[in-house]
């Protein structure tokens, strides 16, 4: 042990953290399978840039900790069809913010119909063959990436709008309510210029170009 230590470059270590750091990055993709995990399956995944966690039993994927985003989980039913689309339509009930992707092997046009019905985001078959599996799942990785940016921005706006005080919340709710400035002056026995003032201080702090973006970002959270 010593003498690795001794012969290992010092300047191997900041590479190999990098190179752990983006493993960890990868987006993660929860496996649950019902009968056997398949490792060629799985090898797609990885090749694709996914971080897989396999699991066989669904109490045990409800017990992963929620990092705050919605997660993607593939369900390999493999030909168990019946018993797999019960265990959809359980796990969407559960986890109604994931995106859930069944996989069969021949799938029914019933199977197909419970999946979607119950609000499947895709349903693949692995008769498709490894092209079509691939083109779905980058379909999925997008998609992901759009949900996360949407999120984001919505965490984003409310932050934004906490920040408002509460002369200004005021403003913002007569400004929703389709005032203007001179009307809201009068209500709050203020003068039309700080009226204005305060418009601006509201665009400014949310980000925004006019009222109307501002209803269509923000009416929300009043």
């Amino acid at each position: 042990m010593q003498l690795l230590k001794a012969t290992c470059p010092p300047c191997l270590a900041p590479p190999v953290r990098a190179a752990a750091k983006a493993l960890d990055a990868r987006p993660v993709i929860d496996l649950l399978y019902t009968k056997a995990l398949d490792h060629r399956f799985q090898l797609l995944l990885h090749m694709l840039g996914f971080r897989v966690r396999p699991v066989s039993r669904l109490r045990k994927l409800l017990e992963f900790p929620a990092d705050g985003s919605p997660g993607i989980v593939i369900v390999d039913v493999a030909a168990e069809l019946e018993k797999g689309a019960g265990i959809v339509e359980e796990l969407i009930l559960q986890l109604s913010q994931a995106m859930v992707i069944p996989v069969c092997a021949n799938g029914s046009i019933e199977f197909f119909r419970r999946c979607f019905r119950a609000g499947a985001f895709d349903v693949l078959d692995k008769s498709f063959g490894d092209q079509r599996l691939v083109g779905a799942l980058q379909g999925i990785q997008a998609s992901r990436h759009s949900q996360a940016s949407s999120l984001a921005g919505a965490r984003q706006r409310q932050i934004r709008f906490k920040s408002l005080t509460g002369r200004e919340r005021e403003v913002f709710r007569y400004l929703m309510d389709g005032f203007a400035n001179r009307e809201i002056a009068q209500l709050l026995a203020l003068s039309p210029r700080t009226i204005e003032v305060h418009r601006a201080h509201l665009q400014e702090k949310l980000s925004v170009r006019n009222v109307a973006q501002m209803a269509a970002d923000y009416s929300g959270l009043q």
